[in-house]
């Protein structure tokens, strides 16, 4: 019996890692395994609402953004990572209209989320502080929500 459970548990194992690390989205943003582990254990459609907002979809970028409170440790940053790069293609003035909807408990975490993926994307362009790049983003979600 032991040795069944332990056979069921390396099967389990050599398929976790015969998956890639990362899944790569039809417009060519990476999202790591971290993410969509966390995504599928809340039941958020993480790649859906990724699609959607890379197609300029603002109520699935609203999803993406609120997502962030549910993030720590590496899917966090991986997050950081695609949010910083879907800001890159989708705009400053549409993230930062999107971001001024959120309440002012959502705002910091999406702002961390950016400015961890600013530091840490391979995207030289995207790289740098937040302020700098995307002026718009950074006063939304700066502000404390009182006028959205």
């Amino acid at each position: 019996m032991a040795v069944a459970v332990c056979g069921a548990a390396l099967a389990c194992e050599r398929e976790e890692r015969a998956r890639p690390a990362v899944v790569r989205t039809a417009t060519g943003i990476w999202v790591d395994r971290a993410v969509l582990r966390v995504a599928e254990a809340a039941e958020f459609a993480y790649l859906q609402n990724l699609s959607q907002a890379e197609a300029g979809e603002t109520p699935a970028l609203r999803e993406l953004l609120v997502f962030c409170q549910r993030l720590d440790g590496s899917a966090k940053v991986h997050h950081g990572i695609v949010l910083i790069e879907l800001l890159g293609r989708t705009g400053d003035e549409t993230f930062a209209r999107v971001a001024e909807g959120l309440a002012a408990e959502q705002r910091a975490p999406v702002l961390e989320a950016l400015r961890i993926g600013a530091r840490e994307t391979r995207r030289g362009p995207l790289r740098g502080p937040l302020e700098r790049g995307f002026p718009l983003t950074t006063m939304a979600l700066r502000s404390d929500g009182g006028d959205a």
